[in-house]
């Protein structure tokens, strides 16, 4: 479940969400607004995959989109931007923790490639 605090707290831009979960996400994004002044992040609604018997709904929003629609509205000439070094943060991940406190854990690029390669050669 999304927490206003991890919101809060990572300063997301952007939330991918699966249509089943689309009213609890919408929710937290209320909370949030509510509760601080923090700008919510755009939600991004996947929908159900293809040969599922479920029907997703249709969102029109203005801070909500259907995945396949907002890839359509990409620019193709988009520069993509890389980290400069390998210290540069790619990923943060939250913990549960047992505390209120969010528990974040950053992931450069640098330490990225270094669990990829062990992986490659200590996994079979």
């Amino acid at each position: 479940m999304l927490s206003v605090r991890l919101l809060s707290h990572s300063e997301a831009r952007i939330v991918f969400v699966d249509y089943q979960l689309l009213e609890i996400a919408q929710g937290t994004l209320n909370l949030l607004t509510q509760k601080t002044d923090t700008k919510p992040p755009i939600l991004v609604l996947i929908a159900v995959s293809e040969g599922s018997s479920d029907t997703s709904p249709t969102i029109c929003t203005s801070n909500t989109y259907e995945y396949e629609s907002l890839l359509e509205t990409g620019d193709g000439g988009f520069e993509i931007r890389r980290p400069r070094s390998e210290w540069d943060p790619i990923s943060v991940n939250y913990t549960s923790g047992t505390t209120p406190r969010p528990k974040g854990v950053v992931y450069s690029s640098g330490v990225l490639i270094l669990t990829r390669c062990l992986r490659f050669c200590f996994m079979e």
